[in-house]
């Protein structure tokens, strides 16, 4: 078990996005019929039963509690406890140990709500409340996760039998709620869908760019359009999110960015541009070291090769083609930095040019070696010797030819060269 603390400025926001969830289907199990994507639990410390509270009456009595302490800015708690992957926990459990794990981090006695959500892979709880106690003072909230949340977790894995978060890698029990899913036009209220998309994107992920932001959006089946160039949404900085079938193409009505809850306009898009610039040059080096240590990976030799071993390490590779199939650029989305990088951004080596010049030379030397170390070829049934050799000597222009007989020599000297040779005079003979 996991537990996520965050502490916020806006109850109501922490509030709706769980709210919002209520009435919004998802996919039921197996293929069966829709369900909520979340569902309402309990409302401990509440004056009214959880059956004739209407959402108003939820959500002002965390309001006027937090009106106690009207100069404490950070007032809003929202926390997640997450159980890992196959943990099945009946209502009453999961309300036992919501209750007990507020109780152990000092906040037992604060009103709080606690939803189910069912659009993720593991089983997990979200909890807002206010951090303002009933006195009117803010309850101290410094080393909270650490220390008093930490333990608390640890007890309720021993009370429940529940799989212990140290015995697996906090991957099991990363909360990824719907937001983090695809799109799928029909299957949700459009706005909603996109909703939550962005909100989960925008406020974890690094991007300098529209085209940056677009490349992520595009996993999900989203694309924030700005206007074609010289249009009057362009001009006015306008701008809609449309949702994308499977081939990329826009379907369904565009949803204004200023209708959405959190106004993920043009304008606060470009601000998140800028700090996301700064923000992500740390992570850099270590994006090029991966690409480099791919490149040199064995068996690295084309695109898709490429693309799929860096997604195991966790970066995925997009590609920009224009309407002839030429690559003009690649874009590196690195899911373990949360950060997007264009090619050219990391340097020219990454560019999508040398890129592609890389992977040529990788593929140029594999052959090469491939030709070097060729596998010995099968004897030649009648001669015993092999085919390659005994094709190579029927053809007498063949390098094999060339190289294994031996060079003919003239039958005779130039004359140039020939050794000059005296000849012997004979002697008389001298009688005795």
């Amino acid at each position: 078990m996991v537990a996520v603390i965050k502490n916020g400025y806006s109850i109501r926001r922490s509030f709706l996005y769980n709210e919002n969830k209520l009435s919004m289907p998802i996919p039921g199990e197996n293929g069966g019929q829709s369900r909520p994507a979340a569902e309402l639990l309990m409302a401990a410390n509440y004056p009214m039963e959880l059956s004739v509270m209407a959402q108003h009456h939820r959500l002002n009595m965390l309001l006027r509690q937090a009106a106690l302490d009207p100069e404490l800015k950070k007032n809003s708690v929202h926390i997640t406890l997450n159980f890992a992957a196959g943990e099945r926990l009946d209502t009453a459990t999961l309300c036992n140990i919501a209750t007990q794990y507020m109780e152990a981090i000092g906040f037992g006695s604060q009103p709080y709500l606690v939803y189910q959500h069912h659009d993720a892979g593991h089983p997990h709880l979200h909890l807002v409340t206010t951090k303002v106690n009933e006195r009117g003072t803010g309850i101290r909230m410094h080393n909270i996760q650490k220390n008093q949340s930490y333990a608390a977790c640890r007890a309720l894995e021993e009370r429940y039998n529940l799989v212990r978060a140290t015995d697996h890698q906090r991957e099991v029990f990363r909360l990824k709620p719907v937001s983090a899913a695809r799109v799928q036009y029909g299957q949700k209220a459009t706005k909603q869908a996109i909703g939550s998309t962005l909100e989960y994107l925008l406020s974890r992920y690094k991007f300098g760019s529209l085209t940056e932001l677009n490349a992520l959006l595009g996993r999900y089946n989203i694309h924030a359009d700005a206007g074609a160039e010289g249009s009057k949404m362009r001009q006015k900085k306008g701008l809609v999110y449309r949702v994308l079938d499977s081939e990329g193409k826009a379907v369904g009505m565009p949803v204004k960015a200023s209708l959405l809850h959190f106004r993920p306009t043009l304008g606060k898009l470009e601000t998140l541009f800028s700090s996301g610039k700064l923000s992500r040059g740390k992570h850099a080096e270590a994006l090029r070291a991966t690409i480099d240590a791919t490149l040199k990976t064995k068996g690295t030799t084309t695109p898709e090769a490429f693309r799929q071993k860096l997604k195991s390490k966790g970066v995925e590779l997009v590609e920009h083609r224009n309407a002839q199939g030429r690559l003009y650029g690649l874009i590196y989305i690195d899911h373990s930095s949360k950060c997007v990088f264009k090619g050219s951004d990391l340097g020219k080596l990454y560019s999508a040019e040398a890129t592609a010049m890389r992977l040529a030379e990788a593929a140029a030397k594999t052959n090469s070696l491939k030709i070097t170390a060729a596998p010995p070829q099968p004897e030649h049934p009648a001669t015993g010797h092999s085919q390659a050799i005994s094709q190579a000597a029927a053809s007498p222009d063949s390098l094999w030819d060339i190289l294994s007989h031996a060079e003919q020599q003239p039958e005779t000297l130039p004359f140039q060269l020939r050794s000059t040779r005296r000849k012997k005079k004979k002697k008389s003979s001298q009688k005795l």
